[in-house]
């Protein structure tokens, strides 16, 4: 039997426990689902943030296998949206990093130039 989490179902946390177990990763921050590149876009920004350039962190992410065959408009919508939605959380309630969000507006100026 799990212990308990406090709040959490049981047959969930059971379930994370075995997937943990078994070599898996649970992310629960974003339960969804996606496109195929939607993670590797985020890899991007997190290489951006770590000083690459917008073009090399792309490079990366085009030799990846998820990537591979990306919508350019796609991409483009989906880095304004993340970048106007970490704006928002950054300025809203303080809680989200203004450096994230600027970063991320930096990456979608990027590729609006590129459209």
């Amino acid at each position: 039997m799990a212990p308990d989490v406090g709040g959490v179902i049981p047959q969930e946390f059971s379930r994370t426990v075995r997937a943990i177990q078994c070599g898996q990763s649970v992310d629960w921050g974003f339960p969804g689902a996606g496109a195929r590149w939607v993670d590797t876009a985020f890899m991007v920004l997190r290489l951006i943030e770590a000083g690459h350039t917008p073009g090399e962190a792309e490079g990366w992410a085009r030799a990846r296998s998820t990537f591979a065959g990306v919508d350019e408009r796609g991409l483009t919508a989906w880095a304004v949206y993340v970048a106007g939605l970490w704006t928002h959380i950054a300025v809203s309630n303080g809680q989200g990093s203004s450096r994230r969000a600027r970063l991320a507006r930096d990456y979608a100026r990027w590729r609006l130039e590129r459209v």
